[in-house]
């Protein structure tokens, strides 16, 4: 947790002017860890979640009941720390104004893992986005292809260029890797459900109503 807010704060050049107000959600810490994360990382408003509603699902309805008055959220996951000093919240909030049907942008492209060059260098998958004055890649739209092991699946893997790389075209759009929710668009998804593979399912539900996630 530490790790995770301190180095957002760091890198995030632009959140000072463009975040308003900072929640967490704690999901059954002891008394004296939640002491500690909220001695590390002062000016939270931590939502304390009912006594028995433990699991990472109600922790998100908790995240959208806070928000829910809110045109964007900045989602933070714990297990995510970054590397890179960047305008996140700029930058992602000027690829929402291009695409109505983008209801969410993620801060690591093609959901990369690491930093690793393999990582880099072999991932594929999803359309990229040129900057009309620079021709330079401002966003990539997510590629879901199908299900693993699926024909759509292995079809995307014969495409020229694709054999030997790969690409996380398996997972629906939407994810809970760090970005930036548009709420609107989290609003009309609807709340996550207590369910197995609940994170693919909602992914599911969104592609259904139409919405995209980008990088």
């Amino acid at each position: 947790f530490r790790r995770a807010m301190l180095s957002f704060r760091t890198r995030c050049l632009d959140c000072q002017a463009r975040v308003d107000t900072w929640f967490a959600v704690d999901d059954g810490s002891s008394p004296e860890e939640l002491a500690e994360m909220q001695a590390a990382v002062p000016g939270l408003t931590w939502i304390a979640k009912p006594t028995g509603e433990r699991g990472h699902p109600t922790s998100l309805n908790a995240v959208l009941n806070a928000t829910r008055d809110y045109d964007y959220t900045v989602f933070l996951e714990d297990d995510f720390f970054f590397v890179k000093d960047e305008d996140f919240v700029t930058r992602a909030l000027a690829v929402l104004d291009t695409n109505a049907t983008i209801g969410q942008v993620v801060f690591n492209a093609r959901y990369a893992l690491t930093t690793t060059s393999f990582e880099k260098n072999e991932l594929v998958g999803g359309e990229e986005v040129r900057d009309a004055a620079t021709g330079q890649v401002a966003h990539i739209i997510h590629e879901f292809a199908g299900p693993a092991g699926s024909p759509e699946w292995q079809a995307f893997f014969q495409r020229p260029g694709h054999g030997g790389k790969v690409a996380n075209v398996h997972w629906p759009h939407f994810s809970l890797h760090s970005g930036v929710w548009r709420m609107a668009a989290m609003r009309a998804n609807g709340p996550f459900q207590l369910e197995p593979g609940f994170e693919y399912v909602y992914g599911l539900r969104w592609m259904e109503k139409g919405f995209k996630t980008a990088f």
